[in-house]
């Protein structure tokens, strides 16, 4: 059989087509102030469940890596859309769950879809388009299924590693952050908000140049760039940050670089402990 007409009878084609077509129609209606709601977007929201899902979850669902994930879920978090909190089951992982913001911009794209499955009735007629919405659905479940048994394999209740940071990076004593290679807050926790009396929300806003003290900036910067050449692995200094309210806090940062798999510069992390009264004792 000719390619063409092997790719003309491919269901699996014709269903991926048919999804690109109901993104389209999503995203066309999908309208939120400073926010560009994209395709990546619009598969994550329907990976999120109400009750909240673990980021490993999600990432099955979507078919994204932990690392992929990220930024998307930062961007969102920062945005007012989801919020993280302890998993009720297990204190040692999150669960990402939708704030009262998210489920408006969920009501967006279900009232979008809705739209679409009315078409799909028109064209298809009600009864074949029940047909097609069964017979996706019980396809989508054996996939799932058999996707789970491949992967995994002997998958117990136990929290995945990726949890287990998670709940560790939000409730560490020192302040920890990821910093994007411009300097942007990807993810802090609550320690680092602490030290610089700000809210997650407004830090995730900002760079970590906003609230450094401009004397200590170009050190910063130096070491910053010799992680980038691959001069260093790491390095320890003692800066000062400008608070919110103005004040002046001494700390002392560990600065370290996760890269790709390919070597190319992924993020910073950051490790943060507050100094100042060591400074004044020996002042």
């Amino acid at each position: 059989m000719p390619l063409q007409a092997k790719r003309a009878q491919s269901l699996a084609r014709q269903v991926v087509l048919a999804s690109r077509s109901i993104s389209r129609i999503v995203l066309e209606k999908v309208k939120i102030e400073n926010f560009q709601f994209n395709l990546t977007y619009a598969a994550i929201l329907p990976a999120i469940d109400l009750e909240g899902t673990r980021l490993t979850e999600i990432a099955r669902r979507t078919g994204l890596t932990k690392q992929g994930l990220f930024p998307y879920i930062s961007e969102l978090e920062s945005l007012g859309f989801i919020t993280k909190v302890e998993d009720p089951k297990d204190k040692r992982a999150n669960l990402i769950m939708f704030s009262a913001k998210g489920r408006a911009l969920l009501e967006q794209v279900h009232h979008a879809l809705s739209e679409a499955e009315q078409m799909a009735q028109e064209v298809l007629g009600p009864q074949h388009a029940v047909t097609v919405r069964e017979g996706l659905a019980k396809l989508n479940e054996v996939l799932v299924a058999q996707t789970d048994l491949k992967s995994h394999p002997t998958q117990t209740a136990l929290p995945s590693s990726a949890d287990l940071f998670s709940s560790a990076f939000t409730h560490a004593a020192i302040g920890m952050a990821l910093v994007g290679l411009d300097g942007r807050w990807l993810d802090v926790n609550n320690s680092m908000c602490e030290i610089v009396g700000y809210t997650r929300p407004e830090l995730l806003k900002l760079t970590f140049q906003d609230v450094t003290h401009p004397d200590d900036l170009d050190a910063d910067l130096e070491f910053a760039k010799h992680l980038l050449e691959g001069r260093i692995s790491s390095y320890h200094l003692e800066k000062r940050y400008i608070k919110k309210n103005g004040e002046t806090v001494w700390i002392l940062l560990t600065g370290t670089l996760v890269r790709h798999a390919d070597g190319s510069p992924y993020h910073f992390i950051a490790q943060v402990q507050d100094i100042t009264d060591r400074r004044q004792d020996n002042a």
